[in-house]
């Protein structure tokens, strides 16, 4: 079990590994820094009972619903091109991008 001064060092460590979503934020406000960083925006309809946890979780966590989501956007890109990799690499006993890249040199 961690002692007060280790949770509290461990807890301040982690604080400076994140980036100031705060700032990004705030910038996403202003359309010109959208446009200068050539931002798009992601946006889907969801019943509100999914809503309504997703705010609770963004809540308990201090967390934006836009760095919330962001972040989970990029671990299920990151799980869902792990999967397709190993399971094509299974079935085929080649890897995605040999197979594509050699249709590409093809034509």
């Amino acid at each position: 079990m961690m002692n007060h001064i280790d949770r509290l060092a461990t807890f301040k460590a982690l604080e400076y590994t994140r980036s100031s979503p705060e700032l990004l934020d705030a910038a996403l406000r202003d359309p010109e820094s959208v446009k200068q960083f050539n931002l798009k925006r992601i946006q889907f309809e969801a019943h509100s009972s999914l809503v309504e946890r997703l705010e609770s979780s963004c809540s308990i966590l201090r967390v934006s619903k836009r760095e919330f989501l962001e972040a989970a956007l990029l671990d299920a890109l990151g799980r869902a091109d792990e999967k397709f990799d190993a399971v094509f690499l299974e079935a085929t006993g080649q890897t995605f991008e040999e197979v594509y890249w050699a249709k590409e040199e093809s034509n």
